[in-house]
Formats: structure tokens, sequence, C-alpha cells
């Protein structure tokens, strides 16, 4: 190396003694953030539910389709996975799912047919999909919304082939048994709307009712006096349809969905506490959406699905997205060995080679000020060269991700 360049060396070096400890990925608490789509099948009408830091997307259509695409988002390495099932389940858009004891229940939807669907059961251990043999039967099957809590799953507002509303059924895990619970008060009848627990109180927002009409009522039901009620807010949330909802932090928000012929970009907030419901004020940016899927890991909030109900599915349309709420929210793997990466030359005139004893699943390679420059997902192989000759002398940060591990490297192009 010449004199020149091992100076020019040296003093970027010494910059990224200052910069070393400064987190490049950290993100601003209320700002929108796209991350990866690739290898997700994009649809409507797909359920989702978290187990660790998995998301996993269930069915959905694409209007003339019902889909038994079974896919899982890794949130901590940002890589999309369609793993291959020693089982699969029946096909159906519209259903909806929840999780007890880390298994993953669906039920309800539409299929091919309007026959009923079975409730199938998603164990992580056995990679397989089941029917149960269950006591007694699910009456409502048709737009239904659910929610888990302790061993029993809350099935709320479906309809039936006779279209008979039953505004909740129960199921419990234990026993394999549906029940239709006695209840007092009174539930606002609807479809296309969504539900979210806080404690033992279910809340349901949303939707329109068979004429049409969009509703702006707001219910709960007390899981404890099987009890329904319709709150009398101090703010009425906005009235929409196939919006998407979750519960963090002990608050509500209700993201997207539709009023007539378009989709929405809001976000409102539900804080029980003071009773009242108030827009978000977010960064960054939300792409209209309704008919997708919410999800919430680590104090974000997670939303896939197709951006507009109005898009097609083969256009650029923006499907995963995620919302931080709450500091210190960005995950990070936790190895369960350390995992050495090489990359040689460095510093570089041009060519990185990477080398990982394990499958690289992407990197990312930004600048001293946290700018990417380049990046590439589901790598899936050990070693991988990547030309940085078009970058200006200087240097820059590598962030290597396997599954086990996630490494940032600093280098150096002279």
């Amino acid at each position: 190396m010449s004199n020149k360049k091992y100076i020019y060396y040296l003093y970027f070096c010494f910059v990224l003694s200052f910069s070393s400890n400064t987190s490049l990925f950290a993100q601003t608490i209320g700002e929108w953030h796209t991350a990866s789509s690739d290898g997700f099948t994009p649809r409507f009408d797909a359920c989702s539910a978290v187990i660790d830091d998995k998301i996993y997307v269930i069915g959905g259509s694409d209007s003339f389709h019902r889909f038994d695409a079974f896919q899982i988002y890794d949130i901590t390495h940002d890589i999309w996975r369609t793993p291959t099932l020693n089982t699969s389940f029946t096909p159906r858009s519209v259903a909806t799912c929840t999780i007890v004891d880390r298994k993953i229940y669906l039920m309800g939807g539409f299929s091919l047919s309007t026959t009923r669907k079975p409730l199938e059961i998603y164990d992580l251990d056995s990679n397989s999909w089941s029917s149960p043999k269950v006591n007694g039967m699910q009456h409502g099957v048709f737009y239904v919304k659910s929610v888990s809590i302790g061993d029993k799953i809350y099935v709320i507002g479906g309809k039936d082939t006779d279209k008979t509303i039953y505004p909740i059924e129960i199921f419990d895990t234990k026993t394999n048994t549906w029940s239709i619970p006695t209840t007092s008060g009174s539930y606002t009848s609807r479809h296309f709307f969504t539900v979210v627990s806080i404690g033992n109180i279910i809340y349901i927002m949303g939707g329109q009712n068979d004429a049409g009409e969009l509703i702006d009522s707001f219910d709960a039901f007390d899981t404890e006096t099987n009890t329904w009620t319709q709150e009398i807010t101090i703010s009425k949330i906005t009235p929409r349809s196939n919006l998407m909802s979750v519960a963090l932090n002990n608050k509500i928000y209700a993201i997207g969905g539709s009023k007539g012929f378009g989709s929405l970009d809001l976000v409102e907030e539900y804080d029980p506490s003071t009773n009242i419901w108030s827009t978000l004020s977010t960064l960054g940016t939300l792409h209209t959406r309704s008919s997708g899927s919410a999800s919430v890991f680590n104090g974000r909030i997670y939303i896939q699905g197709v951006g507009n109900a109005n898009d097609t599915l083969s256009g650029p349309i923006i499907r995963n997205e995620y919302l931080t709420l709450i500091e210190n929210s960005v995950p990070n793997a936790s190895p369960s060995k350390k995992v050495d990466i090489t990359v040689t030359p460095n510093p570089t005139e041009g060519i990185l080679r990477i080398h990982s004893p394990e499958d690289l699943l992407s990197f990312t390679l930004s600048d001293i000020l946290g700018k990417v420059l380049l990046q590439q997902k589901s790598i899936f192989t050990t070693n991988i060269e990547v030309d940085i000759s078009n970058l200006p002398p200087g240097a820059y940060f590598l962030r290597v991700v396997t599954p086990k591990s996630i490494s940032t490297l600093k280098v150096i192009r002279y």
C-alpha cells in the first residue's frame, strides 16, 4: 500500500473510532418505515399471528382465488420465508387466527365453496396443520374475528350459511369445546370490522351493516361478566370498514380501512384511561391500506397486505410497513454462538468478499451517517462478492445478517 493510501486508511480508522458506538439503525418514535416484501405473496384478507420474532401470514385471496399460502416474516432478519409444511390447511380468505400455547388456531372464512371450514391448528414443533375432533360446532363462520384470553378463544360477529348472526362464540382449547354463552346487553351487528382485547375486555370497532352503511359505534364485551356495552366515548372513531387494529401499551390503534371506493392512511388511537379517540400524527409514510393484517412485536406495529382496495396484485405495491411506538423497540438478534464473518480484502479498491460459516441472509452497506448505499436480501449462501468500486473512497459500515447473528464490520474503500 502506498504511503498516501496508508495515511488515508489511518484517517478513516480514526473517524470510525468515534462513530462506531452510534446506532446506525435506530428508528424514530412515531415514524413509518418500509420493511422487506421480497418473497411475500401479495394478497387481500389474510390473517396473521406473532410467535417470538416471527409473523405468520395465513391464507388470503387475490379476489378470484383463495390461497393456502403460509409465509413467515422474520422480523429480526427482515426476510420472508415460505416453509415446506408436513401438512397444510384448507385454502381460505377472510378467516381469523389467534394463538394459544404457541399454536395457531385458524377459523372461519371463505373458500371456493360456501361449505363450513374446519377449525385447523398449526403446531410449530411438528410444522404441520391438523383439524382436531371438537365438541359442538362453530356456527358463525363468515366475517368472523377472534381474540384469545387465557385458554379460551372468543370468536366475534360471525354469520352462518343461513345468515344468522352469532355475536360471540367461545372455543375452549383445553376441552376442544364450542359454546355460545348467555350474555346481557346488546351487540351492534356488523361485518368487515376489527377486534382487539385489553385485559378481560374485547373491543369491537368499525365495519358496516347489511345495508352497507358504515358503523361508528364502539362495542365492548366483558369476558368476566359476559356483558355487552356500547362505549360512550368523548370522541368517536372514524367510521370505516376493512380496517386493522392492534393493542399496544394499553392503547388501541385502528389503522387504515376503506370508505366508499377508497382506502385510508389513517391511524387513530384510543386510550381507555381517558375514553378518547384521537388521530395519531406520524412521520414517514403509511400507504393507503385496507383488508390487510396487523401485528405487534416489541413496540412496533407491522402491517402486511396490498396497499389499496383498488390496487391490482401485480403493481408496485408497498406490502410490509411498520410503525415504531415504543423506544428501544428495534429488534436485535440473540446469537446462540459467535459467528465469524470475514471480509477481504479490507481495505479494498472495489471488491469485497464476504464469507460466513453459515448461510448469509442479507447485508447492508451504509455510510458513516447511516445512509444505506447497498443492500441485498434472501442470499442463502456462505460466500458473496460485493462491488463497491463506484463508491467514493471512505469508511463504510457493512451489516451482515445470518440466522444466528447480526454483525457490523468496518470497511475501507481507498
